[in-house]
């Protein structure tokens, strides 16, 4: 209960990063915020608590955060593992007009996106196969079909989804037969599984990258939708950090308590991190998460050291600052360009 309330009380804590770069996401000054959630693995001793998906008493916590790619402010919530996405607690706290809004189909909620629209933040999201679309003039679009007649071309046009008829831009983009196969052999594999048969529809949509956005021509240009549905992944770059260099999900004990007193603190010290990171080196887009997070780790015991002393723990905190933002820099790609390339291309273009 003590180490619940102290990541609480942390939470409150609102620690942003100042980006200099000009680039994409500068378009957008209250942020562009990407959401996404993790699930945990737990001991059954939790079950009745946090209640897992593989059974009556399996166990497990469902991390979902919301991050300002942006300015770099990140907002957890915790909650049982079999919780659906939507209702974690990410959507109940509003966002600032100017934001822009970017989920993955986990939290595809035409609702929630109307919700938005009307607190003046706009939503970019996949589209959800089996949504209704319709004509902005009202008439039902077979997507599916419409697309084949536009292929190998884009797509950029205005239309309404859903029973709400939500008014929205639905962007769509052909992908190479290489990328269409693992998409069909990963549609295979799933239908495999649930012991179902594909999807037409699923496997008709499964040449495109679709998106849909309250975002106006002006505001995101259809080659630019591109590099803003990549920006999305940096999140699950986020939670691969915190499981492979933070080991979120793994223990030092078999005991369920120390277990649940380690992912605690754990998940603290991840977001002191987090905030390390922002205060040093957000304005570099080219910062590397993991090599800032290699930075705060050699320093640990030394500050460990001085936690009870409030001016050398300034000094040590500001000479790992100017360390991270001088060492954690990533190098450009020329064959595969990383996230930040494209968003500055977009400037400089």
């Amino acid at each position: 209960m003590f180490l619940d309330e102290l990541l609480q009380q942390a939470l409150q804590e609102v620690v942003r990063g100042v980006p200099e770069a000009a680039s994409l996401l500068a378009r957008f000054p209250e942020g562009v915020w990407v959401a996404d959630t993790s699930s945990i693995t737990l001991p059954k001793a939790f079950a009745a608590v946090w209640a897992g998906t593989d059974g009556d008493d399996a166990a497990g916590v469902k991390v979902a955060a919301r991050w300002n790619v942006q300015h770099g402010q990140l907002q957890l919530w915790l909650g049982p593992g079999r919780v659906h996405d939507q209702h974690t607690g990410v959507n109940a706290t509003a966002l600032a007009a100017g934001s822009v809004w970017l989920g993955d189909l986990g939290f595809f909620n035409l609702e929630t996106f109307a919700a938005y629209q009307a607190q003046g933040v706009d939503f970019f999201s996949r589209y959800k196969g089996g949504t209704s679309v319709w004509t902005a003039a009202g008439q039902p679009l077979n997507l599916a079909d419409y697309l084949a007649h536009t292929a190998p071309h884009s797509l950029d046009c205005p239309v309404l989804l859903g029973a709400e008829r939500l008014p929205c831009r639905l962007l769509a983009f052909p992908v190479p037969l290489t990328v269409q196969r693992q998409r069909q052999a990963r549609l295979r594999e799933t239908a495999r599984r649930k012991q179902q048969p594909v999807s037409p529809l699923a496997g008709a949509l499964s040449g495109w990258t679709i998106y849909i956005t309250s975002l106006a021509p002006d505001q995101l240009s259809a080659h630019e939708a591109l590099t803003l549905g990549m920006t999305r992944w940096q999140i699950e770059c986020l939670f691969k950090l915190w499981k492979s260099s933070g080991l979120l999900d793994e223990w030092r004990s078999a005991d369920p308590l120390r277990i649940w007193v380690e992912f605690y603190g754990k998940l603290l010290a991840l977001l002191v991190q987090h905030w390390l990171t922002l205060v040093s080196a957000w304005q570099r887009l080219d910062r590397s998460l993991y090599r800032a997070a290699q930075v705060i780790r050699k320093h640990a015991f030394h500050l460990a050291t001085v936690l009870r002393d409030a001016l050398a723990l300034e000094q040590v905190l500001m000479h790992l600052a100017q360390t991270i933002l001088h060492t954690c820099g990533m190098s450009k790609r020329n064959a595969h360009p990383l996230t930040f390339q494209y968003w500055l291309a977009l400037v400089t273009a």
